[in-house]
């Protein structure tokens, strides 16, 4: 498996999990990835970090929206 496929399966495998619904298959097939592929670790944490980044920053964004809302009334 070459880098591209095994981060396109890593991300659409971790984004199943992530949305929770991933099938028992996927699930088990991210793992033996992990296991099989040591730069799955990599692309699966990334992965990871990259979803608590956008969250974060989604929520701040939502944040400050509110607090201007509020400040305008």
């Amino acid at each position: 498996m070459d880098e591209s496929e095994l981060k396109n399966e890593i991300l659409e495998l971790t984004l199943a999990c992530q949305r929770d619904n991933a099938t028992a298959q996927q699930w088990a097939r991210l793992e033996l990835l992990m296991e099989d592929e040591p730069e799955a670790i990599k692309w699966y944490l990334r992965t990871i970090s990259d979803t608590l980044t956008l969250r974060s920053a989604a929520a701040a964004r939502a944040a400050n929206a509110a607090e201007e809302n509020q400040a305008a009334f």
